[in-house]
């Protein structure tokens, strides 16, 4: 969430990582679920205001 939050795109989020993109889009998926989200904006936005990601 934290690559996220600063802007990064799946795929360079899994070449940080030495992961496929899939997995990082499953991983995305999961979170995005489990905080009812459904955009990468809205998953930011509320990991933000739950203290799960600090302001940069």
């Amino acid at each position: 969430m934290l690559w996220l939050a600063r802007g990064k795109s799946k795929s360079e989020i899994g070449d940080l990582l030495q992961v496929s993109e899939s997995a990082i889009k499953r991983h995305c998926e999961m979170i995005f679920q489990k905080l009812d989200a459904n955009s990468v904006t809205f998953a930011v936005t509320k990991a933000l205001r739950m203290g799960l990601v600090k302001p940069f």
